[in-house]
């Protein structure tokens, strides 16, 4: 939710910071959230007190950007009224981060990471409908490749090896299917909301957002707590080591929202799967089966093909060299995928 922080002569720099930010945020929070797993009881404290305490620490970060700008030395409580049309995103933000916990307590983190690509197919069709925003025929069926990618990922439970046509995985990956399709709902329309306001993109629209993000949160661990148990019930140091991780790695985030490119998203997007994997490999003793591994590699393929540009996908096979200069040179700042359209 900010500016661009770099120019063009430091894009091949921050390319591996995104990625390796996009990267980190995403994998540590899903790793996190399994470790904070009780085993066979799900998530043993509530889910809007974690959320509430995340958005709390989002909002001192918003403050504090808030406070180091330009935008402190303006009055803001006239823009009030105006503020108002960011508890929309708002509310679909708490939303999403809840359905992130609720949707860890029925997959694996490399079973989320993959699902999580489902974010790209709705998002196409939601910037579609909503902001008209066209898109090439290449990538339609990019998209319904990736969707036959995370369909495909269902057969085998990759822990036991089992057939997932049995009931009782049936349902796990079921239920944490419709919730990660839930969750890229709330974010394809809180982005496309976001794109036609340009009131976030400022240091004083972030930190209304935040502010409201807490309230909504803090509503929420009032209305939706289990009868009986506190604010704090259920938490160990996993858990507040959860809250500050994905506090952190989530303002980081959203302050560099609109900075990365589509080679980051693909890049970024690919690697958080590969190094859930391997985490789960060694924290769980998660193991791939063969149709896990080629429903990841597809989903990776969709990815380059959806946000892959023209220059890039149609060259014939005696460039390859040359393509690959040209995609060495996108690091020292020349934009080979940037001609696709860009997903939030």
């Amino acid at each position: 939710m900010s500016v661009s922080l770099v120019g063009r002569s430091d894009a091949g720099q921050s390319f591996y910071w995104l990625v390796a930010l996009q990267i980190l945020a995403s994998v540590g929070q899903s790793t996190l959230i399994c470790l904070s797993k009780q085993a066979d009881e799900g998530l043993g404290y509530e889910i809007t007190s974690a959320v509430c305490m995340e958005e709390g620490l989002c909002l001192l970060f918003a403050l504090a950007n808030f406070a180091a700008s330009e935008e402190v030395r303006q009055p803001r409580w006239s823009q009030f009224k105006q503020s108002l049309i960011l508890l929309v995103p708002a509310m679909l933000h708490v939303l999403h981060g809840n359905l992130v916990f609720l949707a860890h307590v029925y997959l694996s983190a490399p079973a989320f990471q993959l699902l999580q690509h489902m974010k790209v197919i709705v998002t196409g069709i939601v910037f579609r409908v909503l902001l008209h925003q066209q898109l090439l025929l290449v990538q339609w069926i990019a998209l319904a490749q990736l969707a036959i990618a995370l369909a495909g990922s269902c057969h085998f439970d990759p822990a036991t090896g089992r057939d997932r046509s049995k009931p009782e995985l049936a349902g796990d990956w079921v239920a944490g299917m419709t919730i990660v399709l839930m969750l890229s709902v709330c974010s394809a329309l809180a982005g496309s909301f976001l794109a036609l306001r340009s009131v976030w993109a400022r240091a004083g629209g972030n930190l209304w957002l935040h502010l409201y993000t807490f309230v909504i949160s803090a509503l929420a661990f009032a209305l939706f707590r289990s009868p009986g148990r506190g604010f704090f019930s259920g938490y160990s140091p996993i858990v507040a080591l959860l809250v500050v991780y994905d506090s952190l790695f989530g303002f980081a985030m959203a302050s560099t929202a609109r900075t990365g490119g589509n080679l980051v998203k693909v890049f970024s997007a690919s690697g958080s799967v590969l190094c859930s994997t391997l985490l789960s490999i060694g924290l769980f003793d998660w193991r791939p089966q063969s149709a896990w591994v080629a429903s990841a590699t597809l989903a990776a393929c969709s990815l380059g093909l959806y946000y892959g540009d023209q220059r890039a996908l149609y060259r014939p096979d005696r460039e390859l060299p040359g393509l690959a200069n040209l995609l060495g040179s996108r690091f020292r700042g020349l934009a080979v995928f940037d001609e696709a359209p860009k997903m939030v």
